[in-house]
């Protein structure tokens, strides 16, 4: 697996919201590059070079940290690694042990290039210590895609960004602004505990759980706390058979909120149009052409 960045351990009360697409896109009016790369970001997909030269993309999670004052850090891990091997391969660094990745260190951010450079102060691959890793990027919408600028390395990572905030003093502040100790002493627990944190209604509590709550935990963790997590296909494998009989059962309610869900997991435009056109044979025209529709408003 090559190199993305690394993440560390968060220690103090932290308050984790996925921000709104359109409040980022306010955000990116008024604020520098510099300025939206500080934050938590989650890894929405990862694309490698396989052992047959072509891209893959890996099933993997993962978590990168910007601070304001000039440090980062990098977990990866791919849910299902590759056997290890003791074979010599031409590849020009390895960044993973056992299919984890964890590093950390300090950024130097040059915004008229596009570029940052990663320099490592601490890795799970001790021969990375002391590195200097030289990273494009682009920001688009709440994402941040990071390619290595070697030519010998090809993969690219795409983050998603989280809002991270705390209460301190009685008000809220992000979590990357300097504190005080005497602030760090003072912060105010949230509801439930030190350690607590907010939990946003599922999208089917949200739907139905007023009505009929049963179903909605069932949904919750039954469905999607156990049947999608399970390790026998990958999420964005479950998303294109989940996707595909929904078309079969012109379900457009359920098809748009697995779209959305198709796309976060790694599934592309040009895929989700060669399933709809795929089932169109199978489950009929009407059907086919009723997906098209949804999926124009989730992919453009």
């Amino acid at each position: 697996m090559k190199n993305l960045l690394s993440l560390g351990a968060m220690s103090f009360l932290i308050v984790m919201i996925a921000t709104p697409l359109s409040a980022t896109h306010d955000r990116a009016a008024n604020e520098t590059i510099q300025d939206r790369f500080v934050g938590a970001w989650r890894l929405a997909q990862l694309e490698t070079e396989g052992p047959d030269g072509r891209i893959h993309r890996a099933d993997s999670t993962g978590l990168l940290v910007f601070t304001r004052d000039g440090h980062i850090s990098v977990q990866v891990m791919e849910r299902n690694p590759p056997p290890q091997t003791t074979k010599q391969t031409s590849a020009p660094d390895q960044y993973s042990q056992g299919g984890y990745e964890a590093s950390f260190g300090t950024y130097k951010l040059d915004e008229s290039t596009h570029t940052f450079t990663y320099h490592v102060e601490g890795a799970l691959v001790r021969t990375l210590v002391g590195r200097d890793l030289p990273r494009s990027f682009q920001l688009s919408g709440n994402q941040l895609i990071v390619k290595s600028t070697r030519p010998d390395e090809h993969w690219k990572a795409t983050w998603e960004h989280y809002s991270i905030q705390e209460s301190l003093d009685g008000k809220t502040v992000e979590w990357m602004e300097k504190v005080s100790d005497a602030q760090y002493g003072n912060s105010q627990p949230t509801s439930g505990g030190a350690m607590a944190t907010t939990k946003e209604p599922s999208a089917a509590q949200k739907l139905f759980g007023d009505f009929d709550p049963k179903l909605a935990e069932l949904t919750d963790n039954v469905l999607f706390g156990d049947v999608w997590e399970r390790p026998g296909l990958a999420k964005r494998d479950r998303s294109l058979i989940t996707v595909a009989a929904l078309i079969a059962l012109n379900r457009p309610d359920q098809l748009r909120h697995h779209l959305q869900r198709a796309r976060d997991n790694g599934v592309t435009k040009a895929e989700v149009v060669e399933v709809i056109t795929h089932m169109a044979f199978y489950s009929g025209w009407p059907s086919a052409v009723s997906a098209v529709a949804i999926a124009k408003e989730i992919f453009q």
